[in-house]
């Protein structure tokens, strides 16, 4: 029953895509938070039918195997998550360069990762590592797009003369996204949120005093 009430949704959101299509679509998008909970080895196929509807033979008839399921629902969750980041800063209209809003934004993201089972870059490159380097080859992917969006905010900021000209772009790159990324790693381990607090005080510190102009 979930299956057809959600692909009438999905061909009225997707119209002209073949039912093939909004099927595929639809798995991705029913296993795409159970991943970036669970992981992919603590994924099971039942895991899969259960959160589908669909039988194992159906989820293999529009997928190669599990790596192709969890591959293309890490990929729909990077993409809502870049998404949703966008929108977070496009909305940040009284910052004149972005990277001034950026602290605000991960804070008020925070509680949307969580819901969704954490960062899926965070969770799927430390579930992928070694074992599935298919996996881990999208997680590099994906933060280069993150880091690359970081230098492009660090350049802007510079173009507009509201950062120093200076900068050595690449080392305060690394640096804002690790800051990022470790504080979201530790509050959602520990179930505290004040890490990730305190790591944006800190960025919102480094922003002012060691890059703004």
């Amino acid at each position: 029953m979930v299956y057809f009430c959600t692909m009438i949704q999905k061909q009225r959101k997707y119209p002209g895509k073949r039912k093939s299509e909004l099927t595929r679509q639809f798995i991705i998008e029913e296993t795409a938070v159970l991943f970036n909970q669970k992981g992919y080895s603590g994924t099971s196929m039942h895991d899969l039918t259960q959160a589908t509807g669909l039988s194992k033979g159906s989820i293999y008839g529009n997928f190669e195997d599990k790596d192709a399921v969890a591959i293309a629902a890490f990929d729909y969750n990077f993409q809502q998550m870049f998404h949703h980041l966008g929108e977070l800063l496009v909305s940040k209209q009284g910052h004149h360069t972005r990277l001034f809003a950026l602290p605000e934004v991960y804070l008020d993201m925070y509680p949307w990762l969580v819901e969704r089972g954490g960062c899926p870059l965070l969770n799927t490159g430390m579930d992928a590592d070694d074992a599935h380097p298919r996996l881990k080859e999208k997680v590099k992917t994906a933060m280069e797009t993150l880091l690359k969006g970081l230098e492009g905010l660090l350049k802007t900021g510079i173009s507009k003369g509201e950062l120093k000209e200076d900068l050595d772009i690449p080392y305060w790159t690394h640096v804002i996204y690790a800051i990022i990324q470790g504080g979201i790693v530790l509050s959602k381990t520990t179930e505290q949120p004040v890490y990730l607090e305190n790591a944006m005080i800190h960025l919102n510190e480094i922003i002012q005093t060691k890059l703004k102009k």
